[in-house]
C-alpha cells in the first residue's frame, strides 16, 4: 500500500479521470483504446508542471500511475454502477457453416487430374 501513498497523486487522478471522461463522452473522433495513453501522458505531464524545478524519475512515474489508476478508478465504478455485471457485450452465437460447400483438399485434386497415375 506504500506505493499507493508515494506514487498516486489524487489531483492527478481526479484531472485525468475527468479529461478520460469527455474525450469518451464529448470527443468522438478518438478510439476508446486510446483514452488509456491520453491520460497517462497527461498525467505525466501534470506531474512535471506540479514538481518543475526538480524533474526526476519518480515524478514521472507518479504521473504515469496516477493518470493510469484514472482508468482503473473509471473501469471499478463503471462495474460497480452495472451493479457488478460484465459491461462486456454478450456473447455472440456462432456463425452456422455450411459444411457442404467446403471440398477436401484431395477431391480438388482428384477432378483436376493431379493424382492420375
Amino acid at each position: 500500500m506504500e506505493i499507493l501513498n508515494t506514487y498516486i497523486i489524487p489531483v492527478i487522478v481526479v484531472a485525468c479521470l475527468l479529461l478520460g471522461f469527455i474525450v469518451k463522452k464529448w470527443i468522438k473522433d478518438v478510439d476508446n483504446r486510446w483514452i488509456p495513453t491520453i491520460v497517462c501522458v497527461v498525467g505525466i505531464g501534470l506531474s512535471v508542471w506540479m514538481n518543475w524545478p526538480s524533474v526526476t524519475l519518480a515524478n514521472v512515474v507518479s504521473g504515469a500511475l496516477s493518470g493510469l489508476a484514472s482508468t482503473g478508478l473509471h473501469q471499478m465504478f463503471t462495474k460497480w454502477l452495472d451493479g457488478g455485471e460484465n459491461v462486456l457485450p454478450p456473447d455472440k452465437p456462432e456463425p452456422e457453416i455450411d459444411t457442404e460447400s467446403f471440398m477436401h483438399p484431395y477431391e480438388h485434386r482428384e477432378e483436376s487430374g493431379l493424382l492420375d497415375e
